[in-house]
């Protein structure tokens, strides 16, 4: 049979092959969302507000394939989904 590849966190080179289609499946993964989460943790322990820890790690992802690679936000050669997500982390921290 044909062998199908496919990865875990794509980067610049494994998102130019699944539009090729020389490759079958990678996860998104968008580096510049783990410091919002960070901060998100920083700012509930000084509010004083709770912190679920097995959730606060988690981070988005979405199974990126050849169909819909052309449809997702990329940022800096990585998938950056929620496109707003520093929109949204503002918003939720009242920070203009």
């Amino acid at each position: 049979g044909k062998v199908k590849i496919i990865g875990q966190a794509a980067d610049t080179g494994a998102i130019a092959a699944l539009k090729s289609g020389q490759q079958a499946a990678w996860t998104g993964f968008d580096p510049g969302y783990q410091p919002y989460a960070m901060f998100d943790a920083m700012f509930r322990d000084q509010e004083g507000l709770p912190i679920n820890e097995t959730e606060q790690a988690l981070q988005p992802t979405q199974i990126l394939t050849k169909s819909n690679i052309n449809s997702v936000n990329i940022k800096d050669g990585f998938w950056s989904e929620p496109a707003d997500a520093l929109s949204q982390f503002k918003t939720l921290w009242h920070m203009q």
